[in-house]
């Protein structure tokens, strides 16, 4: 379950990116389109990013709230 909780960040980058693309085809200036589509490449890249980290802390056991399943049952200690 936690590493489809990856994906819910990685499409909110997609869809900026997705955005981003659509205003920098639109616009005239050359300039701001090769600008438009250097940060559509940077969010695509973090998306991916993204994605692979939610799978690495699956796979590794390094899940934070894998981690605290365990400690849900015990009393704190003083």
């Amino acid at each position: 379950m936690r590493p489809f909780m990856s994906f819910i960040p990685a499409t909110i980058f997609l869809t900026i990116s997705f955005f981003v693309l659509l205003c920098s085809e639109k616009t005239e200036s050359t300039g701001l389109k090769t600008f438009g589509k250097v940060v559509a490449v940077l969010l695509w890249a973090s998306a991916i990013m993204v994605i692979i980290c939610g799978i690495y802390m699956c796979v590794s056991g390094k899940c934070p709230p894998m981690g605290m399943m365990p400690r849900m049952g015990t009393p704190p200690t003083p």
